[in-house]
């Protein structure tokens, strides 16, 4: 049993629901937690508050999401030290509270789209400059926008170096 504080009811607003859920499951992830169920009844500060529950959902599937991702590629163990691991599932109870189940699957679906893809830009991120090199990431785009409608177009330093355009000149 974890308990986490929400702050004060009247200014309770949803990134206080993600803040909750992200240290929910940090510390679950200390504690070497596989499994976290949560009641969105706890998180939830009453239908005159002006949140849905839908949101709700929403927004604690999105920073449990974002809390669980670690990028430890490079880091080394020190005396057996081990890598603290994912959460492999996490369950949230609606029991109690009035919602629809599509509305709830739209938000559940709506984050992990959300949270799955600030993950992905955090790696590109996170891999050092001679590895995430210029044509590494356009290659990334490329492969994650692939079977999506979205237009991509990858410039060389040609066209950096064109100055028809605002932008940065490579030196």
């Amino acid at each position: 049993l974890l308990l986490v504080g929400l702050g004060k009811a009247e200014k309770y607003h949803l990134n206080q629901a993600r803040g909750a859920v992200g240290s929910l499951i940090k510390t679950a992830k200390r504690y070497k937690a596989k499994e976290i169920a949560l009641s969105v009844a706890s998180l939830f500060p009453g239908r005159r508050s002006g949140i849905e529950v839908a949101e709700l959902v929403e927004a604690a599937a999105d920073a449990a999401i974002l809390a669980d991702f670690s990028f430890d590629k490079y880091k080394s163990r020190k005396n057996g030290d081990q890598k603290l691991t994912n959460i492999a599932r996490f369950i949230l109870s609606t029991d109690g509270l009035r919602a629809g189940a599509a509305a709830l699957q739209r938000g559940i679906h709506r984050a992990a789209e959300v949270a799955e893809s600030a993950n992905f830009a955090r790696i590109l991120a996170n891999e050092p400059s001679n590895v995430m090199t210029p044509a590494v990431l356009a290659k990334a785009a490329l492969e994650a926008t692939r079977g999506i409608k979205v237009r991509c177009t990858i410039r060389d330093e040609r066209w950096l170096r064109g100055g028809e355009h605002v932008g940065v000149e490579l030196q």
